[in-house]
């Protein structure tokens, strides 16, 4: 993504920096943070902050452990990091060691050359900001300035999926993937029988996300990331994509149009 002004202003604040690679800072805001960088964005603090640590530590924790049991959708990246040889690091990382060792490391390596080291195949969770908006809005917990930021960079309502007492959408309101997203959601509860058909233009917008998944390089786990999002079974989505003409990968099967066009027909119409 571009790099914006409220990028450069988390890459500013050197609490938030020392998590990002070099890399990273320069590409700008990312579709996935890793446990740790949420954990900083979401609560910096400075390393004289015993209470600032001890609360990015607990959030820190609480993310890792819910995406070890599945309760918050992500991606398992594994990395070959340097490991103290010696020791355990106090900070505040905690990748899963695939070797069977207890010590852990940031990707970021923040260990001085004199320390000895030794590689290690760890794994680290990827989090994408629709999943980390909801999970924020499941523990009743507001996003930081830069964790809103981030989720506007991202197509994500700062509001996560928290629409109580406000009006319901209704299928022209369905401009992208977050608003989309938030429609569905207001029928999650009901019996899949009772649930509004999907439109034609809501799963070309799916399908649209798909295609700019692949542009991207990402030939794997976009379709279930986007299941997860909305809440099906990634056979489910797969089967709608098809009812409506679209492989799983989001390219028309029978390319007679492009799906761009259906939806930007859809944009500004206020009937259903």
């Amino acid at each position: 993504m571009a790099v914006d002004m409220k990028w450069r202003d988390a890459m500013s604040d050197r609490r938030i920096r020392q998590y990002f690679s070099d890399e990273e800072q320069a590409q700008g805001w990312p579709q996935r943070m890793d446990a740790q960088q949420l954990a900083a964005l979401q609560r910096p603090n400075a390393h004289s902050d015993a209470a600032g640590r001890k609360a990015q530590g607990v959030l820190h924790d609480a993310l890792l452990d819910d995406c070890e049991v599945g309760t918050l959708a992500c991606e398992a990246e594994v990395l070959s990091v340097p490991v103290p040889v010696a020791g355990r690091n106090e900070d505040l990382f905690r990748p899963i060691s695939l070797t069977g060792g207890h010590d852990y490391t940031s990707r970021y390596s923040p260990y001085t050359p004199a320390q000895p080291v030794q590689m290690q195949e760890c794994t680290f969770y990827l989090v994408a900001a629709a999943d980390f908006a909801r999970w924020l809005q499941r523990q009743d917990m507001q996003p930081s300035t830069h964790v809103a930021a981030w989720f506007k960079a991202c197509g994500v309502l700062a509001s996560a999926t928290a629409q109580q007492g406000q009006a319901m959408l209704t299928p022209p309101d369905v401009q992208d993937l977050a608003t989309l997203v938030l429609y569905r959601q207001q029928f999650a509860q009901q019996p899949e029988q009772e649930r509004p058909q999907w439109h034609a233009e809501h799963v070309a917008l799916l399908a649209a996300w798909l295609q700019r998944q692949l542009s991207e390089g990402r030939k794997r786990g976009a379709l279930t990331e986007l299941a997860q999002q909305l809440g099906m079974r990634h056979q489910t989505l797969a089967e709608l994509l098809q009812r409506h003409g679209f492989r799983s990968n989001g390219e028309l099967a029978n390319p007679v149009k492009d799906a761009s066009s259906a939806i930007t027909s859809w944009r500004g119409k206020r009937s259903a």
